[in-house]
């Protein structure tokens, strides 16, 4: 990406979408380790009924539970692979069994567990592409602001 041939407002509308981009991965991450979170808290403490379990996944997935890093974000749009990359997620969990884990034996929870942590991976590794690509926009902009080629917007 030849970053300086960009005009600015090129370099902002593709940090925005660079922006967004990593809002969803966040949001399929989050949903990703809250089924880690269950799965893992029911291995360790025994089978939970299924209201126990509902009740920790809501927690971590709206921020009350100890995950919460106060940033999440609602779905902001379907850009690049992250709407395709969300139905995979979502697929997985299902496919695994997750729709009553309390029926779950635990040698199905450890496979369940292996599965979302390969997904949660490949959703994080791509996440840490998507933080370069946004941090190599942003310094693209801030050097033009410093060098006075570029003014903020209000």
């Amino acid at each position: 990406m030849d970053l300086p041939r960009l005009t600015l407002a090129e370099l902002r509308d593709r940090r925005g979408q660079a922006m967004d981009e990593e809002a969803d991965l966040s949001y399929v991450r989050r949903m990703l380790q809250g089924r880690i979170d269950i799965l893992t808290d029911g291995l360790g403490s025994g089978v939970k009924g299924t209201q126990e379990l509902v009740e920790g996944l809501t927690q971590t997935l709206t921020g009350s539970g100890p995950r919460s890093s106060g940033s999440a974000r609602r779905l902001t749009s379907e850009s690049g692979g992250t709407g395709a990359r969300r139905r995979r997620a979502e697929r997985l969990m299902t496919d695994v069994g997750l729709s009553d884990p309390a029926t779950m034996t635990k040698a199905k929870a450890e496979a369940a567990l292996l599965l979302l942590r390969a997904e949660e991976r490949d959703v994080s590794s791509v996440r840490n592409k998507v933080h370069e690509v946004i941090d190599a926009l942003s310094a693209e902009l801030g050097r033009r602001y410093r060098s006075g080629e570029a003014y903020p917007t209000s």
